[in-house]
């Protein structure tokens, strides 16, 4: 079929044409916007977007559009400080002879709901001005023969479970009134149910074209009934949820649209079956199986409160159900790693948000070989980098492919290498028992015999074919450059691995997999080279440099805001100091590093600032080389794991962790103990007790407290393993239920809490048992509401959201662990109800590795093998929590036929184009396998909260009674103010627990006993006397020593908080509600273009609602405290 092509005016109206690609995608443009709000915004452009569609529908008959508004937001509290956002309605149909102003009329009004979200509810914000107004089109090629059942996939035809209504159009009206008036017979004719069409209200409904999921659901609540809305998708070969709507009705109109036709569905549990298990009873929203309607009935109660979307679990009948380390071709090193990096120029804009922009002036790489040599490099300078970087990979990959086959060895065996294979019992990969089936396995880079093998363990320990690509920060930056240059056909088969639509984690084309490294080593390069030992950065910058490379041994600068032209490369001096103010640091370098780089200069001959470049760039290139082949090194020497097999640091550890202990972990398979046991996840707890205190000699000590490794310690106690099973639960008690958790058995509960008045002083300043809630403005102080009103006064709106509180409420429903149950329990908050509970075997199976990890960092002689153990110890549990329901899709798209698919899929979100040939989709991920150890990181986090209780109640509360008040804690953190007139020694009776080794040695207290053990406290100032502590609310708070301040505040950019907040300023803030703006500069892509965007943040404020602020504005209260309600 050929399609002509959009050939329109590049201005219609007020929108001008940005981009377009394959002539059937194009993006319209409106900045000449005067508006102040999106109804404004909708009578200003409707006609000029009308006219838009309208032409193009002239040309194609069927499109998609999405719109776009780019905002300003004020803030609150003052009315300079802005925030910019971009508001999405989703995308929408329509064919010719369509109502193209309802449409629009649509789209717009979701895009308010958005605004409305963002500002009405809960943020404070309020919309300023309107930037900008895009609309993306794209050509919409509807599958010819809608009402035919066999444009279906052959297993929605197999499944016969769907009725196709004979109709050209109104094909959703028509199915929702077969649900709603049902016929036996002839069921598909449209005459059946023409007669009801009189009983609705379909204002607004399109009868003549397409019915979209925002116009669905609006019908639906007019009518009032419920709708969900399914699909399929193609590429996990099952049914998914598109649109479910609210409630926990049983009998919602279920439809199913595929290919832009609607059907109705006759026999959900068959519909939702993947497996021919038509039997089981499906639920709606996640679509899991179930053998009972009465177990069906009781997973909706939490499913209801899970976001809809296909959930798969392990099937237990297999390994998908364990978690251990099989991925032995991780061990392989890869023989060819390459190391590259990209610089840009700065160049001013005129718009006051965005404004510079960075395009790329150079590129720069070497390929590292498995001995450490430097066996290719390539650095260039000028127009076209991008371009001219991809066709240098991809020459080099040809060249390293050739210098390998030249440098692989056959099999060299000894009489003893035969003997050893024919005595071997086990596969010396995967160490299972060894039959007929044996093979030898040899190492094809030195000839040498590794081992007797499976065949199948054989040719999967093979040498990797990708080539491991690594930039420091490649999500952030140097993926937006290879993005914006790359083309077919060398990225025909890119695969990505989104973090969002623009930043991505990794991905692969051809034989590349591009990485980086700051997933790692998350630390500035400048950092990461100087724990580096000089002998081995040398052994690198020697095959690089001639002679002397001492200078070259530290990252050093460029001036980058200076150089905004290529122009500046002919420059034959160095900038002056002032040139290399960052306005990103807001500093500039010191004057010994300006003497460094001069000294550069000198030593090495450069004769133009294109030569100092240059030689900046390949320093930068082997200095990144060398940490991540130091990296390497440690990771394979220790673990015989190499790093390029992953994605990132998490993924490594927990490889390292599974082939380090051979556990076999089970992973639930059962969705309502999953759904169970994500009710129960809670972050690390922070909250501010009393907001200021001051220390006086003889009299109190501020005391700042962490515990060393608080995850590592938690990990390293018993975990969920397997023989994960529901409770019965009878007529037993809790103590009766506790029991069983005896040996190696634990249990999860959900029980009803009480919290006794009689525990309310003297738990006030750390509650048990914190929870998620929803603060709203009735609970807070008279302090609070008045002081809320003044705020109010500077156009600032209430917050209200749900937080991480500690409280004296009832619980309901409250997901617990054992461990943590029982200490709840003898610290006297009474159980009233225990509404399910479910057991399993528990095991320390991270234990062996934590406690190696904790070893090795003790022994280890440099920062670099340090911070790697670690960082090995501390990634493991975002794996454990991660969350896969976030993942997304997204798909690069070269060819005109393939973005035609993707735009006429249910499942597409949105485009931008990038290019003329060259554009990306956005798709919803509508099925995900959860098969992540959940339970593990959801008692991790309880077992951390445990000791962080224990140490307050058992030790510090227990030892000192009330001579010690609770200021603050965060997560592992503790700050106390205590009573006493030790001074310095206050914490000797508590040597115990306590790490001292970063006192100084001549501190009476020193000592390198506990010197980073897990589990232990440690004094965070190293002895250091705090004067003064101030808090406002969570991660916001100030120290103040004889040495200086010490201060933190979270969304502040650190040299902002180091070098222009201070002490004085948080005082101010709650004594006399001054609130300090602070103007921050960052890096920010749009469609892959990079941007220095500026704009003004709020850097605090002096309200804090996640406790009852007293008239003093110091002293606080737990919500629910008994006192709060005397007060009312």
């Amino acid at each position: 079929m050929v399609i002509e092509s959009i050939n329109l005016n590049d201005n219609i109206g007020e929108f001008a044409k940005i981009a377009s690609a394959f002539n059937k995608f194009v993006t319209y443009e409106n900045r000449a916007i005067e508006c102040i709000d999106i109804e404004s915004l909708q009578m200003s452009a409707i006609d000029d977007l009308t006219t838009l569609l309208n032409q193009y529908l002239q040309n194609y008959n069927c499109l998609k559009f999405e719109l776009i508004v780019d905002a300003t937001l004020t803030h609150p509290i003052n009315q300079d400080v802005t925030s910019r956002r971009c508001f999405h309605s989703i995308m929408h149909s329509i064919l010719l002879g369509d109502d193209i102003q309802n449409t629009l009329i649509t789209a717009f009004a979701e895009i308010k709901e958005l605004v409305d979200q963002h500002t009405e509810r809960g943020s404070g914000w309020t919309l300023n001005s309107i930037k900008s107004l895009q609309i993306n089109i794209g050509k919409y090629v509807p599958h010819r023969g809608g009402c035919s059942q066999f444009s279906l996939p052959i297993e929605m035809i197999n499944k016969k479970c769907l009725i196709n209504i004979k109709t050209q159009d109104s094909c959703f009206l028509y199915s929702v009134l077969a649900a709603l008036h049902p016929f036996t017979k002839n069921a598909q004719r449209k005459s059946n149910y023409t007669a009801y069409i009189d009983r609705y209200d379909i204002t607004d409904l399109p009868l003549d074209g397409n019915v979209d999921l925002f116009q669905a659901v609006k019908f639906a609540k007019r009518n009032n009934f419920n709708i969900n809305i399914y699909t399929y998708d193609i590429d996990e070969k099952c049914v998914i949820p598109l649109k479910i709507m609210g409630g926990q009705k049983d009998d919602p109109i279920l439809l199913f649209l595929y290919d832009d036709h609607y059907y109705k569905i006759t026999h959900f549990d068959r519909f939702a079956s993947c497996k021919n298990k038509h039997s089981r009873r499906h639920c709606y929203r996640c679509l899991s199986a179930f053998t009972t309607t009465e177990a069906l009935q009781k997973h909706k109660v939490d499913c209801f409160n899970a976001k809809p979307q296909r959930t798969i679990m392990p099937d237990p009948h297999n390994n998908s159900s364990k978690l251990s380390f099989y991925l032995y071709q991780n061990e392989i090193m890869h023989p060819y790693v390459v190391y590259a990096d990209f610089e840009t120029l700065s160049v001013a804009n005129a718009d006051e948000y965005r404004v510079r922009t960075l395009p790329v002036c150079s590129y720069g790489y070497v390929a590292i070989d498995w001995t450490g040599k430097i066996i290719a490099k390539d650095f260039y300078r000028g127009e076209k980098s991008g371009e001219k970087f991809l066709a240098s990979i991809v020459e080099t990959k040809r060249k390293l492919d050739a210098d390998l086959a030249a440098r692989s060895k056959p099999l060299n065996m000894t009489d003893e290498d035969e003997f050893n294979f024919r005595k071997a019992k086990k596969c010396f990969i995967c160490s299972n028992p060894l039959h007929a089936n044996r093979v030898r396995d040899h190492d094809h880079l030195t000839g040498k015999y590794r081992g007797a093998a499976h065949n199948e363990c054989n040719l999967i320990y093979r040498l990797p074919s990708k080539l491991p690509v690594f930039f420091h920060n490649l999500k952030n930056f140097d993926s937006h450059i290879i993005f914006r240059a790359l083309s077919e056909p060398l990225a025909t088969d890119i695969f990505i691995i989104p973090h969002t639509m623009e930043k991505y984690i990794a991905f692969t084309f051809k034989d590349f997999i591009f990485l980086d490294s700051y997933a790692f080593l998350p630390s500035s390069l400048e950092t990461l080279a100087e724990n580096v030992t000089e002998d081995y950065k040398s052994t690198f910058l020697k095959q690089m440099f001639d002679g002397d490379v001492d200078l070259l041994m530290k990252k050093a600068a460029l001036p980058y805001e200076y150089i905004d032209s290529f122009d500046r490369f002919k420059e034959t001096s160095l900038p002056e100091i002032d040139k290399y103010y960052s306005s990103l640091k807001d500093a500039n370098i010191s004057n010994e590093m300006y003497n460094h780089l001069q000294n550069i200069w000198n030593k090495f001959a450069c004769e133009t600032l294109g030569d100092f470049h240059d030689l900046y760039l390949k320093v930068d290139v082997i200095l990144l080389a060398a940490v991540f082949e130091n990296f390497r090194k440690v990771s394979h020497e220790n673990f015989n794991l190499d790093p390029c097999h992953n994605f990132s640091i998490p993924g490594l550890s927990m490889n390292a962790a599974l082939r380090y202990t051979r556990a076999k972990a089970g992973l639930l398979t059962d969705v309502d103990m999953l759904i169970f046991v994500e009710k129960g996840i809670r972050g690390g707890l922070t909250v501010v007790s009393k907001r200021y205190c001051k220390t006086r000699q003889g009299i109190n000590e501020i005391i700042y407290l962490d515990v060393n490794n608080l995850y590592g310690y938690a990990m390293s106690q018993p975990l969920p393993y397997d023989n994960f099973q529901w409770v019965e639960l009878k007529n037993q008690n809790i103590d009766q239920l506790l029991a069983m958790c005896r040996g190696d058995t634990g249990m999860i509960f959900e029980v009803d809490l009480i919290y006794p008045d009689h525990l309310h002083d003297e738990h006030n300043d750390f509650p048990l048992a914190p929870y998620k809630m929803e603060v709203t403005e009735e609970m807070h102080s008279q302090y609070q509401k008045e002081l809320l009103k003044r705020l109010k006064e500077r156009k600032m709106k209430p917050s209200s959201s749900e937080k991480l509180l500690s409280t004296f409420y009832p619980r309901e429903k409250y997901v617990v662990h054992h461990k943590l149950l029982k200490y709840y329990i003898s610290k006297g908050l009474i159980v009233t109800k225990v509404h399910r509970a479910f057991k399993f075997r528990e095991k320390a199976w991270l234990q062996p590795y934590v406690d190696f990890c904790t070893k090795q960092r003790q022994a280890a002689t440099n920062s670099f093998t340090k911070d790697f153990w670690k960082l090995g110890v501390n990634s493991i549990y975002g794996k454990t929590i991660e969350d896969k329901r976030k993942h997304r899709r997204v798909q690069l798209v070269f060819k005109e036929s393939i973005a035609l698919k993707r735009l006429r899929s249910e499942l597409c979100e949105s485009f931008t184009v990038i290019g003329e040939d060259k554009m990306l989709f956005q798709l919803k991920k509508g099925a995900v396998y959860m098969n992540k150890p959940v339970s593990v990181g959801f008692v991790v986090l309880e077992l951390a909260k445990l000791k962080m209780f224990e140490l307050h109640y058992d030790h510090f509360k227990a030892r000192l009674g009330n001579n010690v008040e609770l200021l603050y804690t965060d997560t592992d953190s503790l700050i106390y103010n205590i009573k006493t007139n030790e001074g310095s020694t206050v914490l000797k009776e508590f040597s115990d627990i306590m790490d001292f080794s970063n006192y100084p040695k001549d501190h009476p207290l020193y000592n390198n006993k506990n010197e980073k053990a897990i589990g232990f406290i440690k004094d965070e100032m190293g002895g250091k006397r705090i004067e003064e502590f101030i808090a406002l609310k969570p991660k916001l708070y100030a120290l103040k020593t004889a040495e200086g301040e010490k201060k933190k505040a979270k969304g502040i950019q650190k040299n902002t908080v180091n070098k222009t907040i201070t002490f004085k300023q948080y005082e101010e803030c709650l004594w006399d509600e001054i609130i300090p703006i602070a103007n921050q500069k960052r890096l920010q892509s749009k469609d892959h273009v990079i941007n220095m965007i500026e704009n003004k943040k709020i850097v605090m404020t002096p309200f804090d609602d996640k406790r009852y602020l007293l008239e003093d504005a110091v002293s606080t209260l737990a919500y629910g405290h008994f006192a709060t309600k005397e007060s009312l």
